[in-house]
């Protein structure tokens, strides 16, 4: 799945700031490229407003790729582009921007709120973190001999580890009255969401 994300506008969201400094870019830009490890099946698009170029321009960190869209135009105007240009893939708008949620729905691109996003993207990068530190915790040598074959033992044996309740996947449940059927696009935003 491809996610264009109104980068601007999800950073002063979940913020609540009308001006993002560099370390606070620096640090959102850190996060999408762990999430974007964590989830390589997923292309993440940043779209930023200005840039160092009075046209559009891009930079490629590792996992995400950067769009500037430089003094002549908006990101919304980048977004729009890109909504035209990927109509038929798989696509998922990241924004709280009414109106461009309103043009990507003409070409049935789903979109999600930024804060919606946030959460699940915080949600994902947790439970890796998580994971990643009980495993640390459980391998532990009592002997400062080599064996890669006990080594190679104790670490697959820590990944299976009991889940709690809490660990478990949170299931997203849509309100029904009288076991009405979930709208077509309810459907379609959930399928998205699950990818994410």
């Amino acid at each position: 799945m491809i996610i264009f994300i109104d980068a601007y506008n999800l950073l002063k969201t979940v913020l609540h700031v009308q001006f993002i400094s560099d370390a606070q870019r620096l640090q959102f830009l850190q996060l999408f490229e762990k999430y974007a490890q964590l989830r390589p099946g997923n292309q993440v698009l940043l779209i930023f407003d200005g840039g160092p170029d009075i046209y559009e321009s891009s930079n490629r960190y590792q996992h995400i790729q950067i769009l500037y869209a430089g003094i002549m135009q908006s990101a919304d105007d980048i977004i729009k582009k890109k909504i035209v240009q990927y109509k038929s893939y798989d696509v998922l708008l990241v924004t709280c921007d009414r109106e461009l949620r309103r043009y990507a729905a003409q070409y049935q691109i789903e979109s999600l709120g930024s804060v919606e996003f946030y959460k699940i993207l915080q949600n994902i990068v947790y439970r890796q973190d998580k994971k990643e530190e009980i495993i640390a915790q459980t391998i532990c040598k009592t002997t400062h001999e080599k064996n890669e074959e006990l080594d190679m033992l104790m670490e697959v044996g820590s990944r299976k580890l009991v889940m709690k309740e809490q660990d478990k996947e949170v299931k997203v449940k849509f309100r029904s009255n009288n076991d009405m059927q979930v709208a077509k696009k309810d459907k379609k935003l959930l399928k998205k969401i699950v990818k994410i």
